[in-house]
C-alpha cells in the first residue's frame, strides 16, 4: 500500500454520522447523496470525504463512529437533513 499525505486548505464539510462497522458507511453516503441531490448543492466535481474517529482494533464494530461528508463551497447553504 502506498500512502500519500497532502496539505489541503481548510474544507467546509456537511456530513451525516454513521455508527457501526466502517465498511457500512456506504449507507450514510447513500442518504447524503439523496439530501445533496434534493438540495441542488454540488455538481460533477463535488468532493466527498469520510472521517473516521475510532480505532477498530480497540472499539467494537457496533460502536465505531464515522462521518460521510460532502465538501461545500463557501457560498453553499448547508442542505436540510
Amino acid at each position: 500500500m502506498t500512502v500519500t499525505v497532502l496539505a489541503l486548505p481548510p474544507l467546509r464539510l456537511a456530513a451525516l454520522r454513521h455508527t457501526g462497522a466502517y465498511l457500512d458507511i456506504g449507507q450514510a453516503f447513500a442518504a447524503l447523496d439523496a439530501i445533496v441531490r434534493r438540495s441542488g448543492v454540488g455538481g460533477p466535481n463535488t468532493m466527498l470525504a469520510a472521517v473516521y474517529y475510532d480505532n477498530p482494533a480497540k472499539t467494537p464494530a457496533a460502536a465505531l463512529r464515522s462521518d460521510a461528508g460532502v465538501v461545500l463551497n463557501d457560498t453553499d447553504a448547508v442542505p436540510e437533513g
